[in-house]
């Protein structure tokens, strides 16, 4: 099936793997539009491009309209949202042929069919386009184009196709609108299935040649003997003859007529006027005068005679061409012209004038140009102008409603009481609860916290969690979902690594609301310059012999574990640490990297004074942390990163819909985390990988471990078991895409290549034999290494994953 589509998004992990939206399909080779988008093209509105979308996302621009073939997807599974009924390959994609569609271009210059047409663009369109002005559509237009060296665009010189024979069409836009054939995609307008247009009878079309000269002649040749063609009076009687033609060759004859017309009307009346004007009037052509009856002085003393013999001489050569007119053939013309009239320019200095015509002409549309520029830049400040203002109202409005609100001096009273608790609070000043108060918080803290009482399946677990992130207004991948989840519930401490702006917080916040645990969740942004306990948890203040919080509210949460934990309630709770890396991790952190190891006593001890106060955390305790890896933030050190899994995110754009984004209720019970890894561990197994994915692994520890040649990669036991309990979890999750190695491919991209780091040429070589070995079974993680590579050799061979 062929489909116009545009591009939808990307995989963040594997750029070959996309989707795009399809807007017609082709139906009886006419482009039919897509009425119900989730009906014809279920579950997701989509094809599933499995191969080759990078090809895709290099040849096609965002808001850029192409052709798809496609077939029915034998993956596709009806019970999860997420999968696509038709799937292709990139190397499918092709631009339109045969005037399929066409981009219309917006101008506000009229169009002049005499004249060159230039106009600008940001990119250069795919192929031909038709120019729209005022209310009417001019092409179709093939181009050619001129990279415009001020502006980062291109100018286009509108040209037209020899298809047509050098003729466009005029046509109204609310007819073309009408008959449903303009459509819309972001700053892009189409014009679809141009050729039905134009051939169709209800449709005023208007014909306009916009060819050269010479095309039209050679034209002329094809339908007019020659034996009728010997002189000009001839070859009018022989063009008036021809009435009955297509509309099109109606079109150039009436160019014709218009051409044989002005070169008579030339020749026969304006030439002469103009040369006798130059000759007595110009001081150009009186100086010529006057210097030629100079040089001739002695031969002709009488300076009158002079001129009176010069006259006659022209009006001869006047008389002569003209009956050469007569006797000479219309291929000859073009030639007879040239020599007489090169020869009078330069007997009287008219060349000097010619090209400054040609001059003023070009500086003319040079201004046509640079007025469209300025026209867009006024747009540009304008808009801009207009949001200022918008800002300006807008704190207006804000300081107004401040004024308003301590205009009262008893309203300003009650205020510093109602934040008379939150300065005691920053000053250590913190009111003793009563032992009645303190149970009435726990008892309300417990009635809260309700269990639920089924687990649900694997399968409708993750549906559930994509369909919330759907109405959250983002869209990821069923396999990227269950890396995610099972990341998460797998590692004491998950890193979501990216460069800033690729949507990491906004990921993680959904993906915790769209869990249910919105309410399980505490967001803290780390600060450069955290050096302990004290910044993230706290410190103990002997002065008022309390516990001090941090402002981040990390203790409170360690508090709700702790009762939790103490009357046999263990639900996840999610603490996001934002860019985590702004101050060395392994400092501030320190108190729970010993949590990593899951034989570790979930008992985390807080100081008090001489003693100390135990609080329960509970296995349910998860830390994800967001990081940059620019020049402005912290690394990792190696103990931090053998304890971690670090999920690389790219641009997100392609992953977020423009919609408007659904709020979710608030859940009123949870899953257990004994209830959740029984949900992300279906199959309750020992942990072991594979015969194939277990030999593979073997294979690429050997090569890494060696320490025959340059630095050695390790990865330590503990790298082994939480690789091989990720595997064995997760292939019996992810859905099947013809890897059998699928799950190793994400736990060693996220496991094992955070820990390259290396120098020289010898550690170089040993990642080119890792990506020869993995290139075939691992397609993921080989983008990744390649990546690595690539920057390693622009860095004078130093090797780094977080680059």
């Amino acid at each position: 099936m062929r489909t116009i589509v545009k591009k939808e998004r990307v995989n963040p992990n594997n750029p070959t793997i996309g989707y795009v939206t399809p807007v017609f399909v082709e139906d009886n080779n006419r482009w039919i539009p897509i009425i119900d988008l989730k009906k014809q093209f279920p579950n997701n509105e989509c094809i599933f491009v499995h191969r080759g979308y990078d090809t895709i996302n290099t040849k096609f621009g965002s808001n850029e309209l192409f052709v798809l073939s496609c077939e029915t997807n034998t993956n596709h599974r009806p019970d999860n949202e997420g999968s696509s009924q038709w799937s292709t390959t990139g190397d499918k994609a092709q631009a339109p042929i045969n005037n399929e569609f066409c981009r219309i271009l917006n101008s506000s210059r009229s169009f002049d069919a005499n004249r060159e047409y230039w106009i600008w663009q940001n990119d250069s369109p795919l192929n031909d386009i038709f120019l729209k002005t005022n209310e009417y559509l001019y092409g179709p237009f093939n181009f050619s184009s001129k990279k415009d060296e001020d502006e980062d665009g291109v100018n286009l010189l509108l040209k037209a196709e020899a298809d047509h024979g050098y003729c466009i069409f005029k046509v109204k836009v609310s007819d073309a609108e009408k008959k449903l054939h303009i459509y819309q995609e972001g700053n892009y307008q189409y014009l679809i299935s141009v050729d039905a247009l134009l051939n169709d009878e209800q449709v005023f079309k208007e014909g306009i040649y916009y060819g050269s000269a010479t095309d039209l002649l050679d034209w002329a040749k094809k339908i007019i003997d020659e034996s009728i063609i010997s002189d000009v009076n001839k070859l009018k009687k022989a063009v008036d003859a021809i009435t009955s033609q297509p509309s099109l060759e109606e079109v150039k004859l009436k160019k014709l007529k218009s051409l044989l017309s002005n070169s008579h009307e030339w020749f026969a009346k304006r030439l002469p006027t103009f040369i006798s004007q130059y000759l007595e009037e110009n001081p150009i052509g009186i100086k010529k005068v006057q210097d030629y009856l100079k040089i001739n002085e002695q031969l002709q003393p009488d300076s009158k005679n002079e001129l009176k013999q010069l006259r006659e001489a022209l009006e001869q050569a006047e008389q002569q061409k003209n009956e050469n007119l007569k006797d000479t053939r219309i291929e000859a013309l073009p030639e007879l012209e040239r020599k007489f009239i090169d020869q009078l320019l330069d007997d009287v200095n008219l060349r000097q004038q010619y090209m400054q015509i040609q001059l003023l002409d070009k500086h003319v549309h040079n201004l046509e140009v640079d007025r469209e520029v300025k026209k867009r830049l006024i747009d540009e400040t304008d808009k801009d102008l207009k949001e200022k203002q918008h800002l300006k109202d807008g704190l207006e409005k804000s300081l107004k409603k401040l004024k308003e609100n301590f205009s009262n001096t008893e309203e300003v009273r009650s205020k510093f009481f109602d934040i008379k608790p939150y300065v005691d609070w920053i000053n250590g000043i913190i009111p003793v609860t009563s032992d009645e108060d303190q149970k009435a918080k726990v008892n309300k803290l417990l009635d809260s916290l309700k269990l639920k009482q089924d687990v649900l399946p694997l399968k409708e677990y993750l549906n559930e969690v994509t369909q919330n992130l759907h109405k959250l207004d983002r869209q990821v991948e069923y396999n990227e979902l269950a890396n995610y989840l099972i990341s998460i519930n797998q590692n004491f401490l998950t890193v979501f690594a990216g460069l800033p702006g690729v949507g990491k917080t906004s990921l993680i916040t959904k993906l915790a609301i769209a869990t249910g645990l919105q309410n399980r969740f505490l967001p803290v942004s780390t600060a450069r310059g955290w050096t302990s306990q004290r910044d993230l948890i706290g410190y103990y203040n002997a002065i008022s012999n309390q516990f001090q919080p941090a402002r981040t509210g990390l203790f409170d949460v360690l508090q709700i574990c702790d009762i939790g934990v103490r009357n046999g309630i263990d639900i996840p709770y999610w603490i996001l640490l934002d860019e985590a890396n702004l101050s060395p991790m392994e400092h501030y952190w320190s108190d729970f990297m010993r949590f990593s190891d899951p034989e570790s006593e979930r008992i985390l001890r807080i100081p008090k004074g001489n003693d100390q106060d135990e609080l329960y955390i509970g296995q349910g305790l998860r830390f994800i942390a967001t990081v940059n890896y620019d020049h402005t933030t912290e690394a990792f050190s190696p103990r931090l990163l053998d304890r971690i899994s670090v999920i690389r995110l790219t641009a997100s754009q392609d992953l977020i819909k423009i919609a408007k984004p659904i709020v979710l209720p608030l859940p009123e019970d949870y899953f257990s985390t004994i209830q959740l890894e029984q949900i992300l561990n279906p199959t309750n197994t020992n942990f072991e990988m594979a015969g194939g994915t277990l030999n593979l692994f073997n294979e690429i520890r050997l090569l890494l471990e060696n320490e025959e040649e340059d630095t050695p990669i390790i990865i330590n036991p503990r790298k082994q078991r939480d690789i091989s309990k990720f595997c064995t979890i997760a292939q019996h999750i992810f859905e099947d895409n013809g890897n059998q190695f699928n799950a190793l491919d994400y736990a060693f991209n996220q496991q094992v290549l955070p820990l390259v780091a290396g120098r020289g040429e010898k550690f170089g070589k040993r990642l080119t034999d890792l990506y020869d070995l993995i290139n075939t079974y691992l397609p993921m993680s080989s983008i990744s290494l390649r990546r690595i590579i690539k920057n390693g050799e622009n860095n004078y061979y130093n090797y780094r994953f977080f680059v």
